[in-house]
């Protein structure tokens, strides 16, 4: 009897032993190659709620109204023409509401029935909060067209997609012909079909400018910009890992199909460290322009202030890739981190802080002769304004070049985009040409497949309906991303494109 009771406990032990030991060497075992970096930019799971795009995030400015307001009197007396504009008409603000992510510009440019909706703006932002108050009564009659304008113009929503995606179809060409005509010969007089949308959309871009003046008062860009290298008028691009670009077995055939396929630039990371020289000038030998990625808040800002010395190990190796040959510095999660909230930190303190750290970056690498870009969320074209920190006018300030990053499968809480991946990236280039002013805009698309059975396409389809949006939609290029670098369905994409 004494030996069973005295193997049972030791037997007991060993067994418990050897558990843990087998657990903690299996999850010691990464999963995945750990020189392959998870998908870029993957904010949390949204609201599926199909009545507006993101609606959570744009009822941020309801739940923290310290966010949307400015923190001092000054700040206060300097957006009197915003508040005036906000606290007027229920037909007024409705109207401004209507820029919301669910419209879409590019179908209201054409349709006379939709453009008809922004008439009541005309009145609140043509005059100054004086004239509103001293200035004479509108008859009545204004009302009641004003009502017979909100009932007759349609709002655009989910329900009634399927049927602008028919009507965009049918006018796709000759949106991307007022769109052109737009950029290249705005000034010389009002655009067919835009008559009664001009006055207002420029009264708003003149507002907004101002406000951002205003907003970024002291952050100053640096000038002038003298560039050392000549950029692509098109980027055409890949991403390279910063493992890719340090193994020549994988950059090697990489380089050979890219430059076959009409590849010209190259992204690459340059963390931890910069790629070697040998790639460097393999790549430049080949005549591929070269862009250096450089993560700045992996996750984005989760403090405030910004650690200095963070920053400052960053800047440096921004610097030293520009040190090393490359042509251009592109700069990725330069934002606070999502549905981050700090008590006492305002929306327009975030927009100054991102401001300020874009400016030192400008600081660091101006001298260089280099180009500076930065990756944005593929909402932001759609948003006018973002807890993130991150819009539109404000990176156009100081950057130039703007990624901002398309992909179907992270527009969560639109099931119409996430299946129309030639609408999404036409409708966010389009939008994001329209705000960045001079700043050139280049779309990351999706060259990976999360997703993509939703749009009933297959991979290689998907792809090529996002490169035909890219080039139908202006601006200067895309880039493809996919994390691991497997670029094999992307380049038989790009071959029948051409």
């Amino acid at each position: 009897m004494s030996g069973p009771r005295k193997w049972l406990p030791s037997s007991l032990i060993f067994f418990l032993t050897a558990t843990a030991f087998s657990t903690v060497l299996v999850y010691s075992i990464p999963a995945e190659d750990p020189f392959v970096p998870a998908l870029p930019e993957i904010p949390p799971p949204r609201s599926q709620d199909q009545d507006s795009l993101y609606r959570n995030m744009m009822q941020n400015k309801e739940k923290y109204p310290e966010q949307s307001n400015t923190a001092t009197q000054t700040e206060q007396n300097n957006n009197e023409e915003i508040r005036a504009f906000q606290d007027s008409s229920p037909e007024a603000r409705q109207t401004r509401n209507a820029d919301r992510p669910v419209s879409n510009d590019m179908q209201t440019a054409t349709d006379s029935t939709t453009r008809s909706q922004p008439e009541p703006v005309k009145e609140v932002i043509s005059q100054k909060p004086s004239e509103q108050k001293k200035g004479p009564k509108k008859p009545a009659k204004a009302k009641e067209d004003r009502r017979t304008d909100k009932k007759d113009s349609p709002k655009p929503s989910f329900l009634s997609r399927e049927k602008e995606q028919k009507a965009f179809d049918t006018d796709k060409e000759k949106i991307a012909n007022i769109i052109a005509k737009d950029l290249l010969d705005e000034a010389t007089g009002p655009l067919k079909g835009k008559e009664n949308e001009d006055p207002v959309q420029k009264s708003r871009e003149n507002k907004e400018q101002k406000s951002v003046d205003r907003l970024l008062r002291g952050i100053d860009p640096v000038m002038p910009r003298n560039y050392k290298y000549t950029a692509p008028v098109y980027y055409k691009g890949i991403y390279l890992s910063n493992y890719t670009a340090r193994t020549p077995g994988r950059y090697l055939p990489l380089m050979k199909k890219a430059k076959a396929t009409g590849i010209n630039t190259l992204v690459v990371d340059v963390q931890p460290r910069v790629p070697p020289e040998k790639f460097i000038q393999e790549a430049k030998a080949q005549g591929f322009y070269l862009v250096s990625r450089v993560v700045v808040f992996e996750g984005g800002l989760k403090t405030f202030p910004a650690p200095e010395a963070h920053l400052d190990r960053v800047r440096k190796q921004a610097e030293e890739s520009a040190r090393q040959g490359f042509m251009e510095i592109q700069l990725d999660y330069i934002r606070f981190a999502d549905n981050l909230h700090i008590k006492g930190l305002t929306l327009n303190q975030r927009y100054r802080t991102i401001a300020a750290i874009l400016k030192s970056f400008e600081v660091k690498l101006r001298p260089y002769g280099v180009r500076i870009g930065a990756d944005i969320f593929g909402r932001i074209p759609f948003n006018n304004n973002d807890i993130i920190g991150q819009k539109m006018e404000v990176f156009s300030r100081y950057m130039d070049t703007l990624y901002p990053m398309l992909y179907p499968s992270h527009f969560y809480g639109d099931p119409f985009y996430q299946k129309n991946p030639y609408r999404t990236i036409y409708d966010g280039k389009t939008r994001a040409i329209k705000r960045a002013g001079t700043t050139r805009v280049i779309a990351y698309i999706q060259g990976f497949t999360m997703l993509v059975g939703k749009s009933g396409l297959s991979y290689k389809n998907y792809i090529k309906k996002q490169i035909e949006a890219a080039e139908d939609s202006g601006g200067a290029g895309f880039i493809v991303w996919n994390p691991k670098n497997d670029y094999r369905v992307f380049f038989q994409a790009l071959k029948e494109t051409n």
